[in-house]
């Protein structure tokens, strides 16, 4: 992948990004495909500079065929208020691009087919990101909303399924316009091999939140002053690995552990926790009191 550097951000293109590009050339809807880029372009950009300003790092943005991605440092840890904004970022951006296409061109500042395009296209993303399915910008919504009484993994899991269905149905849609038209809409293929083949990264970066989160729970205690505190209840057998996913990001807990006739047998802290599981992830949270 070719990789370059936007304002301090690292850039990486998809290989399969200019061989689009040609490709729309050699069939004569270059133009079209270029103002479509610069649309990704600048959706995932707008996640960015949200990010930036919210003081969350942006490790690299992606820019692949029909997607992209703004790849944040631990991004399913942040607030929700973070995550809803840097979510919403994108689509404002394309609605913004889309009003502004319409008054342009209707003041004569840019061709009619331009304006057309621009409108068509940047509706089109502002209203398919909003959709509630990963990786999209709706399903990060989503996931904000639901992390808290499901935890990240599970939350994550949920979204991701969601994005597979919708990725059948596009499929399902394309196949259908083969019978009835005997065309394949190639635009329904791609955005649903981009939803296919971000799902399994997603499950994995939120499976991976709380653990990142509990390494830099001081740190984090620190810079808020305070945290949320959530108690687990668990018997004195259960395996710290079965744990850690229902710990949340940005929140402290505490272990109350009961033996097999219901009596507490005492408290285990997270950070207790934390350390044993990491010697030993079977190992039963009663041996550690």
């Amino acid at each position: 992948m070719r990789r370059f550097t936007l304002g301090g951000v690292p850039v990486r293109l998809h290989p399969a990004l200019p061989l689009m590009l040609a490709l729309g050339v050699m069939l004569g809807g270059g133009a079209r495909i270029a103002l479509l880029a610069l649309s990704l372009a600048l959706h995932e950009a707008a996640h960015a500079l949200c990010a930036r300003w919210l003081k969350v790092r942006v490790v690299e943005l992606e820019l692949m065929p029909f997607g992209g991605a703004a790849r944040l440092e631990n991004a399913w840890a942040m607030r929700p208020g973070q995550l809803a904004a840097v979510a919403l970022a994108g689509p404002t951006l394309n609605a913004l691009l889309a009003a502004s296409a319409l008054a342009l061109g209707s003041r004569g500042f840019i061709p009619p087919w331009a304006a057309w395009v621009l409108l068509l296209d940047n509706a089109a993303l502002c209203l398919f990101n909003l959709l509630p399915a990963l990786p999209l910008d709706g399903g990060r919504l989503v996931f904000g909303l639901l992390s808290e009484p499901l935890g990240a993994e599970r939350a994550a899991r949920w979204g991701v399924w969601a994005g597979r269905a919708l990725a059948g149905l596009m499929l399902a849609g394309a196949l259908a316009g083969i019978l009835a038209l005997g065309r394949l809409h190639l635009t329904l293929c791609l955005c649903a091999a981009f939803i296919l083949a971000s799902g399994g990264r997603e499950i994995l970066a939120a499976g991976s939140a709380s653990l990142i989160s509990l390494v830099e729970r001081s740190g984090e205690l620190a810079g808020e002053g305070t945290l949320p505190l959530r108690w687990l209840a668990a018997g004195d057998d259960t395996p710290l690995r079965s744990l850690i996913p229902r710990m949340h990001p940005r929140t402290l807990h505490r272990v109350a552990v009961y033996d097999r006739n219901m009596r507490l047998a005492g408290v285990v802290e997270e950070e207790e926790l934390l350390r044993a599981a990491l010697e030993d992830a079977n190992a039963p949270v009663g041996g550690l009191l």
